[in-house]
């Protein structure tokens, strides 16, 4: 992200320019990230990559194919709001050799500012508030994988 302020605040600039805008209403900030997982004899283990999210009764005499997964929250401390799902993307599952086979987790990770009208000018207000959107969208996102997963990242 911080490789685009520069670039966001002068886009916004732009478009304030060119559109006048009265009121800034919302404020979001959205990181979709795609979690190659591998599979292990044909199957994935979920408990070991993620710690929120679908849970299987009982995982020994059914095997998890797909999932959609949708949870809403709000921070208690700010205010702010957060939508994150989980789902799969399709992949076909066979009986051959894993070979590196993967599948890939989707974690779409979205927080919404506390609904608080603001003047569109006030650059360092929204700075303000993209900050801590960031930091409140790592916070949700760390402590929902586990180091395994974040390891599949290094």
């Amino acid at each position: 992200l911080d490789d685009y302020l520069a670039e966001i605040r002068e886009s916004w600039t732009t478009f304030c320019a060119l559109v006048s805008p009265v009121m800034i209403k919302q404020i979001r900030l959205r990181f979709i990230n795609r979690i190659p997982i591998p599979l292990k004899n044909g199957t994935f283990d979920l408990d070991q990559y993620l710690s929120i999210g679908p849970r299987l009764p009982d995982k020994n005499s059914v095997t998890e194919m797909r999932f959609l997964n949708q949870i809403a929250a709000q921070d208690k401390q700010s205010g702010h709001t957060m939508n994150i799902v989980l789902t799969t993307q399709p992949i076909v599952l066979t009986t051959q050799p894993d070979d590196g086979k993967q599948v890939p987790i989707i974690f779409d990770n979205c927080v919404i500012a506390s609904s608080q009208s603001h003047e569109p000018d006030d650059w360092d207000w929204i700075l303000k508030i993209i900050s801590e959107l960031r930091a409140l969208k790592n916070r949700v996102f760390f402590e929902s994988v586990t180091s395994k997963c974040k390891a599949l990242f290094q």
